[in-house]
């Protein structure tokens, strides 16, 4: 399987993804959840749920 790692800085990371995704045709996603605390799960979305909002790109997501 083809593969390859990038680095991409921008204030807004999902956006930064979907940008990067798009310029260069990538089939799929791959994503590392981090462990969320009390607040973050009360409060916040993660950012591969965020993701999965963002685009249609099928993504998989590493516990």
């Amino acid at each position: 399987m083809k593969h390859s790692l990038h680095f991409v800085e921008d204030n807004d990371v999902n956006n930064a993804i979907a940008s990067f995704a798009e310029k260069e045709d990538v089939d799929m996603l791959a994503m590392v959840t981090r462990k969320s605390d009390f607040f973050s799960k009360l409060f916040g979305r993660s950012a591969t749920k965020k993701m999965m909002q963002h685009t249609n790109l099928p993504i998989i997501a590493f516990h």
